[in-house]
């Protein structure tokens, strides 16, 4: 059972950081101002208790915070004698059969906070997701620092055989001919000029290389 956790908690780990990085496409240049200022106000716009409110006031959540509450959280599903698993980020999985009575243990503490605390954590600035994983793989010397981001782009989704940058987007085609324009802030959707063939770097470094996988998992400078 645990194992299995294990494995949807990674996935949801992925999900967070793409979907969360990427929707922010024009993030905020005013250093006044937090990146996630807008995710605060509207997560505040949401809460289901208290607690949230107040930890939400400042514009930011610390470990302690998330601490506190994912404690309320497992103490209630260790009640209903519900099976969890949980990460680093305090990002809680649930095995089968947790239903409406782990909904109801999320909502009477931790609420959606572990998603903003997570995001806000791992990428404070709110650059792309793909620079910062390049920064990450730059820093463990799996790229020079002439690696651009075109070029990671290109090896990493799919593998095309040809790309065109805008400063909109890009336009990839395959080894079909097919071409996909994506707007800058993007990824190419799965399946396109997918090939059953493993996925090298030029420098012969594979997708699947343990220090690839580490940067996407948590890129932060403190993970090296």
């Amino acid at each position: 059972m645990m194992n299995g956790i294990k494995k949807g908690l990674t996935l949801v780990w992925m999900f967070v950081l793409v979907c969360t990085v990427s929707a922010c496409s024009n993030p905020n240049t005013d250093t006044s101002v937090s990146p996630y200022a807008e995710d605060f106000a509207e997560a505040r716009e949401h809460v289901t208790n208290d607690m949230q409110l107040e930890i939400l006031a400042d514009d930011g959540i610390t470990e302690a915070e998330i601490k506190e509450l994912t404690t309320l959280y497992t103490t209630c599903l260790r009640e209903h004698d519900i099976d969890y698993d949980m990460d680093k980020y305090y990002g809680i999985a649930i095995g089968e059969g947790g239903g409406e009575k782990s909904d109801e243990c999320r909502r009477s503490s931790v609420g959606n906070l572990q998603s903003l605390y997570q995001t806000t954590t791992i990428n404070p600035t709110r650059i792309e997701d793909d620079e910062l994983v390049l920064q990450c793989l730059i820093r463990r010397e799996v790229f020079t620092k002439d690696f651009t981001i075109d070029e990671y782009k290109y090896y990493r989704y799919q593998n095309p055989i040809g790309f065109e940058s805008t400063e909109d987007g890009t336009t990839y085609t395959d080894k079909n001919g097919n071409k996909i324009y994506v707007p800058v802030g993007e990824d190419i959707p799965a399946g396109f000029g997918a090939s059953e063939e493993p996925i090298y770097f030029p420098n012969g470094v594979s997708l699947d290389d343990e220090r690839v996988y580490g940067c996407e998992i948590d890129p932060r400078p403190e993970s090296d």
